[in-house]
């Protein structure tokens, strides 16, 4: 069963995650993840019982800086992409033994309707997978 997966609220709990967690960084993305105690690493997890499953929530947050992309319009897509990303990988189950993940985009695109939710989705991958 597939966890499920909620937004990051409030200025203490961004500051937690991006604290106490552990950060990947690729050219466009910067993320802190905060993982499960349950889980020693992503990639040798075993399977969660199903009342552990229904307690525990991944929650998530995205953003980016108005120093990065100046217009609104591009912001907002890009914060769609990455929020969209994520609920597609928790459809899929692989952010499985994480607790809370921050994702931050680094570069803007220079024509924000070439960005493609398959790009943003890949790249969040890879990273989760390092």
């Amino acid at each position: 069963m597939k966890r499920p997966i909620t937004p990051l609220k409030g200025w203490q709990a961004f500051g937690e995650t991006f604290e106490k967690g552990k950060k990947f960084r690729s050219r466009f993305i910067l993320m802190s993840v905060i993982f499960s105690s349950t889980f020693e690493n992503i990639r040798g997890f075993e399977e969660e019982s199903e009342n552990e499953t229904n307690k525990m929530v991944t929650q998530f947050g995205v953003g980016i800086s108005k120093r990065v992309a100046k217009s609104a319009f591009v912001r907002n897509r890009v914060r769609r992409l990455l929020r969209e990303s994520l609920y597609s990988l928790a459809r899929e189950n692989k952010l499985a033994g994480i607790d809370k993940i921050i994702v931050f985009c680094l570069i803007a695109p220079k024509y924000p309707m070439g960005l493609k939710m398959a790009d943003v989705k890949e790249e969040i991958s890879y990273l989760l997978g390092k």
